[in-house]
């Protein structure tokens, strides 16, 4: 039993994918919350601090849907807003 990415075992002939609590590992349930056992990807600034210029068009990048459509072509699920 190992614990792997989404992306990485989506498609892979012969990875057994279980369920957790009676919840299918899809998409759909990983983006909704209801699959529980997933990696969230976190974005933290400290709380009244001005990001520089480029933290600021970083933080813009990975928040816009055209970051979640990269995501989504890397076979990941990216997070619902």
């Amino acid at each position: 039993i190992g614990y792997a990415s989404y992306a990485s075992v989506e498609n892979q002939k012969g990875i057994k994918v279980l369920k957790v609590n009676g919840v299918e590992c899809s998409e759909e349930n990983i983006s909704n919350g209801k699959y529980v056992i997933q990696r969230p990807f976190n974005l933290i600034t400290k709380e009244g601090a001005q990001l520089s210029e480029a933290a600021q068009a970083f933080f813009d990048f990975m928040t816009s849907k055209a970051a979640a459509e990269l995501i989504v072509q890397a076979g990941a699920v990216p997070t619902a807003k």
